[in-house]
């Protein structure tokens, strides 16, 4: 499906608006985010997948802290960002999206959910052989398992005897390597998006305006094409929510663990959430129901007190902004 906007509303004008190929003037009207200030990384003290002198995996963090290791995160990372400038080279930017908890990190922390293990994005099904072709010859040395109902890209795997090391390899489960990037397709019609995958036997399906035109959003120092309404994108995956969940998954180990649930606000001296309040300089009129948006990133201390940590302004539909910044 081309996915281009012609219109001439704030949508179809802004730099946020995806393309197809990536421009250099307009990525430069965007917020540079890798100049802007970070909260440290959450990050595992050991790397997850790593084993005991008897071959044995080392037991995951408890629930809800960091699981990846600082080149776990790093790999996740260069996982993407290598995937995204493949996309873009070939014309394919505006057929691929942040999906899952990834596009959810992206709304509440900017970057990963501090527990998450992986990193996900939703591709055109109809542009799913061309993805397979150009990845099986990416430049990084980077393995993809194609495979049903998703793909995979995964790094060249450690091995047997450096599991302990951080290193940037991927760890063998199943028939590929961990870390990795998950990828989902996605079906369109004229009025609906749905994930072809069916994840967890779940049909999950958005209206197409919820979804695009895909806009840039941040994922850590990076700006990746996102569903044009992310909130609402997020609430209809996930349901509106003040918890925070494990959802009782690893994609380490590949297998069920025992879930769990806190509510985010109890997190919020812990990790850094965004906050989404209207931005003060909004450029011409409301069109299509989307405005600047001013997104904080905020850390609350044992006081109760905020700490700004970064701000920017986006363009995003009215209703992303002043709500709950422990909701989802």
């Amino acid at each position: 499906m081309k996915t281009e906007s012609d219109s001439g509303s704030i949508a179809g004008e802004s730099p946020f608006c995806v393309r197809a190929y990536r421009d250099d003037i307009q990525m430069s009207l965007l917020s540079n985010l890798a100049a802007m200030s970070w909260p440290p990384d959450p990050i595992a003290l050991k790397p997850a997948g790593s084993t005991n002198s008897s071959g044995h995996l080392l037991p995951l963090p408890p629930l809800f802290d960091p699981v990846m290791s600082m080149v776990q995160r790093e790999l996740s990372k260069k996982l993407l960002r290598t995937f995204a400038n493949i996309m873009f080279a070939e014309g394919l930017g505006n057929r691929f999206m942040l999906y899952g908890g990834t596009l959810l990190g992206s709304f509440r922390h900017h970057d990963f959910i501090p527990w998450d293990d992986d990193i996900d994005v939703l591709v055109d099904i109809e542009v799913r052989s061309k993805v397979r072709e150009i990845l099986r010859n990416n430049n990084q040395g980077y393995i993809l398992y194609a495979g049903a109902p998703r793909d995979k890209l995964y790094a060249k795997l450690i091995n047997a005897n450096e599991t302990h090391l951080d290193v940037e390899r991927s760890r063998p489960v199943l028939s590929w390597g961990w870390p990795f990037l998950d990828i989902s397709y996605f079906e369109t019609n004229k009025t609906h998006v749905r994930d072809a995958t069916v994840p967890y036997g779940r049909q999950y399906i958005w209206p197409i305006d919820v979804v695009f035109p895909l806009h840039f959003r941040p994922f850590g120092t990076d700006w990746y094409p996102a569903p044009r309404n992310p909130m609402q994108f997020n609430r209809m995956s996930y349901s509106s929510t003040e918890m925070c969940t494990f959802p009782g998954y690893s994609h380490v180990c590949e297998m069920h663990i025992p879930p769990g649930n806190v509510t985010c606000r109890s997190l919020g001296a812990r990790y850094a959430f965004v906050e989404h309040r209207t931005c003060e300089k909004q450029i011409g009129s409301s069109l299509d129901n989307m405005i600047l948006s001013e997104e904080r990133l905020v850390l609350r201390n044992s006081t109760g007190q905020i700490e700004e940590i970064h701000k920017f302004c986006l363009v995003v539909p009215t209703s992303n902004v002043n709500i709950d910044t422990y909701a989802v």
